[in-house]
């Protein structure tokens, strides 16, 4: 299998759900995992460090978000790759749309004039902005608390 490790990460869907709750942070892990999903056969390739790497925050943040995740039944991982991206080993990792889908019922999110989980948010963190500084500012900016 080879590594996807090159996937530029120009957008990250963050469900509006995981935000209300747990926190961006989570948002933008399960968005980074179901983006890197759609263009690599429906399975993330990925190991916890460069998934850290690429979102600006550290490798144990992200394996406890993970665990969050797969506990609650958004993500399932299914065994580790047989290859290292360069980082560590990676993990092969499926997001389950069912649960989200379930989520945004519950927390009545979706509704007749929205059908979408996900917000688009476009652009590119400036220069010394971590991913997740850049997605916390534009989602502050998209529900109107800047």
């Amino acid at each position: 299998m080879k590594s996807n490790k090159s996937f530029p990460v120009q957008y990250v869907s963050t469900p509006y759900a995981l935000i209300k709750r747990y926190d961006l942070t989570t948002a933008a892990i399960y968005g980074y995992i179901w983006s890197k999903q759609q263009l690599s056969k429906g399975v993330c390739c990925v190991s916890q460090e460069t998934l850290g790497q690429e979102l600006g925050i550290t490798r144990q943040t992200v394996n406890i978000k993970l665990n969050t995740l797969e506990k609650d039944d958004f993500i399932k991982i299914v065994g580790g790759g047989n290859y290292s991206d360069g980082a560590g080993r990676t993990l092969n990792i499926i997001c389950n749309e069912d649960a989200l889908k379930e989520l945004d019922k519950d927390e009545g999110i979706i509704s007749k004039k929205r059908e979408s989980n996900y917000q688009i948010i476009e652009g590119e963190p400036a220069p010394g902005q971590t991913l997740s500084e850049f997605l916390i500012h534009a989602m502050r900016h998209l529900h109107g608390e800047e």
